[in-house]
């Protein structure tokens, strides 16, 4: 006779499921780079609350975690929304794109897939009672912000939840490679005119980086975010750039290098260990200025996927 297998069942997160939603988040990021293990503080901070906090703009509507159980155990959960990500942050409010920005996995291999195709079965349920018609899934602008530096992205690691996706007829838009730069020593900067300028903004923890064309004019900007990894171990100061771009029409006067060099030699001065950047796999320019001024490329890839429902 066959032993009785318990079924695995889907419902909304209860508040005395945040410690057991912990225990499964840390187990499915053990080899996801750049990610902290989570604290309770941390999951009440970065996941339950309502508009919680982002490295990108997000604009966040009816949030909800799913939970998938089995035997009385938390084994799995999605995390879910609609709203705008950075990549749609101009479309209105009333028309919001669903957001996947996390799905756990149990640990047990014969329950994967069970959990995934059930959990995915509910989030896309609950979008289309939303009315909504399209979703992205871990986009890089809707991630926790001690998860891979801030970067919502797919890591390659996720193998199982890269297969149920595509399984579910998710489809891939976007790729995107890490680089990382060591830091240890001033680099030397040359303004490469003389009408140019150079602002700070912010604070240490979120810093932005703006070059002035005769003060009037802004031609060039980057920025980074102090990466919340306080519980990593061994414990790293890491600075994620989030971007860097310069105008058209100055992208051949060195601007970029010029700009690029403040951000590491800031970043040095205030004591990081080093500088994370995630480039689209597209953007060939970026990445060479990347190499060129000292970084190196990671045995990485991140992925955004995306799925239109058809009635």
């Amino acid at each position: 006779m066959m032993p009785f297998q318990p079924e695995i069942t889907v419902r909304a997160l209860l508040p005395t499921d945040a410690s057991s939603l912990r225990d499964v988040l840390n187990a499915n990021l053990l080899t996801v780079p750049y990610s902290a293990p989570f604290t309770l503080e941390m999951v009440e901070e970065q996941i339950l609350q309502e508009d919680p906090p982002t490295v990108y703009p997000v604009r966040w509507q009816q949030n909800r975690i799913l939970d998938a159980w089995r035997a009385g155990q938390l084994v799995g959960f999605a995390d879910i929304a609609g709203g705008q990500d950075s990549a749609s942050e101009l479309l209105a409010d009333y028309e919001p794109i669903g957001l996947l920005r996390f799905l756990a996995l149990p640990a047990e291999p014969t329950l994967v897939d069970e959990a995934g195709e059930k959990l995915l079965r509910a989030a896309e349920g609950a979008w289309r009672s939303a009315g909504i018609g399209r979703v992205k899934a871990f986009h890089l602008s809707t991630g926790y912000p001690s998860v891979q530096a801030g970067a919502g992205l797919l890591a390659g690691e996720m193998a199982d939840q890269f297969r149920l996706l595509t399984g579910h007829d998710y489809q891939l838009i976007a790729r995107y490679y890490a680089l990382r730069r060591r830091l240890q020593n001033l680099v030397e900067e040359e303004a490469p005119m003389a009408d140019l300028s150079l602002v700070h903004r912010g604070d240490s923890r979120d810093r932005r980086y703006e070059i002035y064309r005769r003060r009037a004019e802004r031609v060039a900007e980057a920025r980074i975010v102090r990466a919340a990894l306080d519980t990593m171990t061994p414990p790293r100061r890491i600075a994620h750039l989030t971007h860097i771009w310069v105008t058209p029409d100055w992208r051949h006067h060195n601007l970029g290098r010029w700009l690029l060099r403040r951000v590491l030699n800031d970043a040095t001065l205030q004591e990081y260990d080093e500088v994370i950047a995630y480039a689209p796999v597209e953007l060939h320019i970026a990445r060479t200025l990347l190499v060129q001024q000292g970084f190196e490329e990671l045995n990485y890839r991140g992925y955004v996927l995306e799925k239109t429902f058809h009635d």
